[in-house]
């Protein structure tokens, strides 16, 4: 019994060895959260993009928010290799996240197409307004050159004015002196007409 039990305490420790020593550094980074020197390891190491659970495990490494190896195309693409690797690793998450990973990367491109039609909008309201800010600053010229205009012919009008009111004082005298002359001329007597000679 004790030599039964020594057995499989013996096997245990080699299964835990035998699990110890297919450890990748990969796993070991990962394990500790060390994402970004896992994502390198990953990409570096081509012998664990055939095995199907370190697919799965980079999978979620690229796939999760938040990490910053955060890359869902990248994510999308392991996961299918992984399946067509190994269909029969396909689990439920991996499935999931896979539609998921899927789904968001449509949203992606939905997203960039509304991107792209709001950048071309956004150019078109860009114009409009460079438009609008030539046509103002043409208004104010107008308009300065109407104030302008408009600044003159009042010097004109109040010249004008001054001229005719000087010319009416001028008249105003001049038929006042018309006036005395006249009254000048009522007083006197009238002369009598020349004598004649012959």
């Amino acid at each position: 019994m004790i030599l039964r039990l020594r057995s499989h305490v013996s096997w245990a420790w080699l299964l835990l060895a035998g699990a110890c020593a297919t450890v990748s550094p990969f796993d070991r980074a990962l394990d500790s959260h060390s994402f970004e020197d896992a994502a390198a390891l990953f990409e570096s190491d081509s012998s664990l993009h055939t095995h199907a659970h370190a697919l799965y495990r980079a999978a979620l490494l690229y796939g999760t928010p938040g990490l910053p190896t955060y890359d869902p195309v990248r994510a999308r693409d392991l996961l299918e290799r992984m399946l067509a690797l190994d269909p029969e690793s396909a689990s439920w998450e991996s499935s999931s996240m896979l539609s998921l990973l899927r789904e968001l990367d449509r949203v992606e491109k939905v997203a960039d197409a509304r991107r792209t039609e709001l950048a071309t909008r956004a150019d078109q309201l860009a114009s409009e307004a460079d438009g609008l800010r030539r046509r103002i600053v043409w208004l104010e010229e107008r308009i300065q050159t109407q104030v302008e205009q408009h600044e003159l012919l009042r010097r004109v009008v109040n010249r004008l004015e001054a001229d005719l009111r000087d010319r009416e004082a001028r008249l105003q005298a001049l038929q006042s002196e018309l006036d005395r002359l006249k009254a000048i001329d009522l007083q006197t007597p009238p002369r009598p007409p020349p004598a004649q000679l012959f």
